[in-house]
């Protein structure tokens, strides 16, 4: 298994596409079968940003996590089972797309329903929170830490404000240390 993170193929990838033979398109992505494996090697599977994989319409997905965080769970469940690497063909459900665009201000686009501004961004909160996994607890604790932040960047604006500017003062000169005094 090889995890590779970014927003486009890792060096691996044109390694294994010369390894394999397998095809890559424009960006450099492995052209893969529609379970995500490797044509010709079913115990290679490729998955997040380094898979071409056409969706509806014909179009590649999108490389989004939830599009590799869905591939990853397609892919486990079928090693979980004993299988080399998923034997079924992956169907991805898109669930809406979410993006922060200013503190406090997002967009989203969920089953048609188009928000921004606060609302958008208390979903992308909920939604965030939704999903966080892990350690019991991490949920509050990861709201307490949002909220501090929120009431805190306000503090410290306003603290920010009342306090008294540095004074600049002028340029010195710089003064010549013992030894480098002329004799």
């Amino acid at each position: 298994m090889v995890w590779a993170a970014g927003v486009r193929p890792a060096g691996l990838t044109g390694t294994l596409a010369r390894a394999t033979g397998a095809a890559t398109d424009h960006a450099g992505r492995i052209a893969v079968r529609p379970d995500l494996t490797v044509p010709g090697h079913p115990e290679i599977s490729v998955i997040g940003d380094v898979a071409a994989l056409a969706g509806r319409g014909g179009r590649p997905l999108p490389g989004l996590a939830t599009v590799a965080i869905q591939q990853a769970r397609h892919v486990a469940a079928a090693i979980r089972a004993g299988a080399p690497g998923a034997t079924t063909p992956f169907r991805y459900l898109d669930k809406g797309a979410l993006a922060v665009v200013g503190r406090g201000r997002a967009v989203c686009e969920i089953r048609g329903l188009k928000l921004s501004g606060r609302l958008a961004f208390a979903t992308y909160l909920g939604v965030h929170l939704y999903y966080l996994s892990g350690v019991p607890g991490r949920r509050i604790s990861v709201l307490v830490n949002w909220i501090a932040a929120w009431f805190g960047e306000r503090q410290n604006r306003a603290l920010e404000r009342g306090l008294p500017r540095p004074e600049r003062s002028a340029p010195t000169m710089p003064v010549p240390l013992p030894e480098e005094r002329p004799a």
